[in-house]
């Protein structure tokens, strides 16, 4: 009988990013939780590529997709790149918000890695935060 090994969609910012840059930081994110025993579709891993090739990278185009990719997934991790304003990213992506729309609606556990130290962190919304300072 074969193991049954956690699925994860790994979410993160891509076209209000650097592309490059946002492709290697997952490619190592994608790493990180295959080397913690888990199964990983990154679609940022297998599409960067096509799209460095000329393939429209609109999110529009990969939606439908990215959807069954997030019915296989036991859960969606949202990468919170290592930058001043990830959490602003993560907020203003229309990939990664809609994919945590579609997450949710379909019952599945959404997930906040923030990859610089290499933890859980709770969602925060910009507007709360703002009322802090």
């Amino acid at each position: 009988m074969k193991k049954q090994i956690n699925k994860i969609y790994l979410a993160i910012p891509y076209s209000k990013i650097d592309k490059q840059y946002s492709y290697e930081l997952v490619n190592k994110a994608t790493i990180y939780f295959i080397n913690k025993g888990n199964n990983v579709y990154s679609p940022i891993t297998h599409t960067h590529p096509l799209v460095m090739m000329g393939l429209d990278g609109a999110w529009d185009f990969w939606a439908e997709c990215d959807y069954q990719f997030i019915d296989w997934a036991d859960e969606i991790v949202v990468v919170i790149p290592p930058v001043d304003n990830g959490w602003q990213l993560v907020e203003e992506s229309v990939g990664v918000q809609a994919e945590i729309k579609y997450g949710k609606k379909t019952g599945k556990p959404v997930k906040y890695f923030d990859y610089e130290t290499k933890m859980w962190v709770k969602k925060i919304t910009l507007h709360k935060a703002k009322n802090h300072d």
